[in-house]
């Protein structure tokens, strides 16, 4: 009891000082505040402090990895479920759709024991040096490569299976940032810029997403051989539960079925749909028709 009047008490000292601040005291004041908001909806509090957390603290860094990773974990369990049901033996190369650091596919494939080549496409070096680092810790018996290039421009080797987790915000946004020329590690200074961002894209035409999800569909057609597999997962990520942004999730589903039906043009039947309901997640298959040219 005590330390929640003591809580109250500090609130009421914030709340006193506000009419006193400066416009830039305030605006960072709201953007602390915002975070610790984000926090408490996503109960990161239950695992953590964050602003006096000590460095030298290593039993509390990892329970924060391991809170972190735990997630990455269970979609990867997911995937895993998903993919053991397919004879992995004859696929040579997997093409692994903008993973960024999540190694949630290729956990999956360590699991099942994939022997083939793991491809990882992704234009964010950083992030993917540190995929290639953990994964590397595993030992898998397949091969992992590394391809630094945008999704729209790789033209390499076609594969026997495409994956893609989640991928159709980060493509969005991406879009976003090249045609209005903002620089995509911007959006995520600030909430109120991710939360502006994404806002302009949901009041776009729908012409404007139907056109990118012709482009995207075409794209897609040319990673992928004929008879070959795609598999597209979706969910409602860990931004849109903390900020409670349920619409955008929306909008990337909708986005992710209208690009799924555009994938008809090129040669792509649908196979089924199935759901993980640990993880709220819809898997969608594709095959690629053997006659199919393009």
């Amino acid at each position: 009891m005590h330390q929640t009047e003591e809580l109250f008490n500090k609130l009421k000292t914030i709340e006193n000082h506000i009419e006193k601040l400066s416009p830039t005291e305030k605006n960072n004041l709201y953007k602390d505040l915002d975070n610790m908001l984000i926090r408490l909806n996503s109960k990161a509090y239950t695992e953590s402090d964050y602003i006096e957390r000590n460095p030298f603290d290593m039993p509390r860094r990892i329970r924060d990895f391991f809170y972190c990773f735990e997630r990455y974990h269970d979609h990867a369990l997911a995937w895993e479920e998903v993919l053991k049901k397919i004879d992995l033996t004859d696929i040579n190369g997997i093409l692994d759709l903008c993973p960024g650091n999540g190694p949630k596919a290729a956990i999956a494939l360590h699991y099942l024991d994939f022997r083939g080549t793991l491809y990882h496409l992704d234009k964010d070096e950083a992030a993917s040096n540190v995929l290639l680092t953990f994964i590397k810790m595993f030992r898998s018996r397949f091969t992992l490569k590394y391809i630094n290039q945008d999704f729209f421009e790789y033209n390499g080797q076609k594969v026997d299976m495409l994956i893609a987790n989640h991928v159709i915000d980060d493509l969005l946004i991406d879009k976003y940032c090249k045609t209005s020329g903002v620089l995509l590690e911007h959006i995520y200074e600030s909430n109120d810029l991710f939360l502006d961002t994404i806002k302009r894209i949901t009041d776009e035409p729908d012409s404007v997403r139907t056109e990118y999800a012709e482009h995207i569909a075409l794209t897609l057609s040319r990673y992928l051989l004929p008879g070959g597999t795609a598999i597209f997962c979706h969910y409602s990520g860990l931004v849109e539960e903390s900020l409670k942004i349920h619409y955008w999730a929306d909008y990337c589903k909708m986005m992710l079925e209208e690009m799924l039906e555009k994938l008809g043009n090129y040669g792509f039947v649908f196979s089924r749909k199935t759901e993980n309901k640990n993880m709220n997640s819809v898997f969608y298959f594709y095959e690629k028709s053997t006659e199919c040219s393009k």
